[in-house]
Formats: structure tokens, C-alpha cells, sequence
């Protein structure tokens, strides 16, 4: 098969655009030039009964976010079968925050899902323990939760980085810290379900792990 000039250079021209729309968050200096939405720690922790069942029976994304255009600010997002028996009325589905300010922007501008589905949002009260070299424990108090999640037994961390235009809209950088054991408490009651390995690209991972030095960019 013959290539024309003109071909040639349209198929350069094609690569030199797909290259600049993946690459466009990077240049020589290593800065990105989209701008920083959020900029914190995003631990997330999920739990199945089985290692091969299809759904968590708790899955928990906790935010400390120490940068966003409308402040600082705690949340986490929780689905909760407490028990594995269904779908009941102990059941947990709710966010906690103590910015709501920040819920809204969160909602709208990244975790959009929570638009479609909507939780219904409590304020709490935040505190943390432990060393993410073995245990971390984060508290979330409100007037009727005290939530209590667990993450230890670490293995290797590993640097994640993904550019803006690539799968996702978003420019993503942050350490993972995969936890091999989690658990959550709720109101002193332990949630069924454990911590599962799973693999990351080429990084062994896990579904509890710290999100730790996490910023969104677009």
C-alpha cells in the first residue's frame, strides 16, 4: 500500500492532536495547567462477604480535604447492609460532612453520581487515629451515627498519576497505602464483610486502601 504525502500528513496531524489532548495537562516543567478542584486525603474502603460476589456489602469513600474553592472540610459517603441480610431498615445510605458548602460542590463538580442518586446529609463531627505504616481509624460522630473505619495491615504504597484527557476528565495524583484487613463499626455494631486484594495496573491493591496527597486537576 502506497501512502500519499497528503495522507502522511493527515495522519500526523491526527497523532500530534490526540497526543496534545492527552498530554495538554503536562509540559517540560512538570506542571499541569489545568486547574486544582480538590486536594487532600481520600481513603475508601469496601467490603464483601465473598471474594467473588459482585457487590459490597459496605462501601465507604472518606474525604479530608485540605484545599477547594469553598474551603476545608470532612465527608464520607457511606452504603452500609449492616448485617448482609438485604436490603432492611437498619440499612445505612448517607453522607456526613462538616461543610455542606463542600458536599454540594463535591456533588456537582466530581462525584456526580451522588446527584443521580442522592444520600441524605448529616452533620458530624470528625477525628482520626493511628499510623498509616500499620493502623489508621477514622471516627465519624453526628447526633444518631458513630461510624468507625479501619484500615491495617498494610502492604507496599505505590504512586498513582493519570494526565487530563485520558479515561477520565480528571488529572489524578495520589499514594495508595493498600490495607490487607478493614473494618467499620456502626453505632458499636461490626459490619459484615472483609477486604479483598485486587490489582491496580501492575500495583497489588486492595479494596481498603488510603488515598493519601490525592489532587483532582482539570
Amino acid at each position: 500500500m502506497v501512502i500519499t504525502k497528503k495522507a502522511l500528513l493527515v495522519l500526523l496531524f491526527t497523532a500530534l492532536v490526540l497526543f496534545s489532548s492527552c498530554s495538554k495537562s503536562q509540559d517540560d516543567s512538570g506542571v499541569y495547567d489545568g486547574k486544582v478542584y480538590v486536594t487532600g486525603e481520600n481513603p475508601v474502603l469496601r467490603l464483601k462477604i465473598n471474594e467473588e460476589d459482585k457487590d459490597f456489602v459496605t462501601s465507604a469513600s472518606f474525604w479530608r480535604v485540605v484545599y477547594s474553592p469553598v474551603g476545608r472540610g470532612h465527608i464520607l459517603y457511606i452504603r452500609s447492609d449492616i448485617t448482609g441480610d438485604g436490603e432492611t431498615e437498619d440499612d445505612v445510605k448517607a453522607i456526613f460532612t462538616d461543610n455542606k458548602e463542600l458536599v454540594e460542590y463535591m456533588n456537582r463538580e466530581i462525584l456526580t453520581r451522588y446527584l443521580e442518586d442522592p444520600y441524605p446529609v448529616y452533620n458530624a463531627h470528625f477525628t482520626y487515629a493511628g499510623d498509616p505504616r500499620t493502623e489508621w481509624t477514622e471516627v465519624v460522630q453526628s447526633d444518631d451515627y458513630t461510624i468507625v473505619l479501619v484500615w491495617k495491615d498494610f502492604i507496599e504504597p505505590f504512586l498513582v498519576a493519570t494526565p487530563i484527557g485520558g479515561e477520565r476528565p480528571f488529572g489524578i495524583s495520589s499514594v495508595g497505602i493498600p490495607a490487607t484487613t478493614a473494618e467499620v463499626y456502626i453505632n458499636g455494631t461490626k459490619v459484615v464483610g472483609e477486604a479483598f486484594p485486587e490489582m491496580l495496573g501492575k500495583a497489588q491493591n486492595s479494596t481498603a486502601r488510603l488515598w493519601w496527597a490525592e489532587s483532582w486537576v482539570k
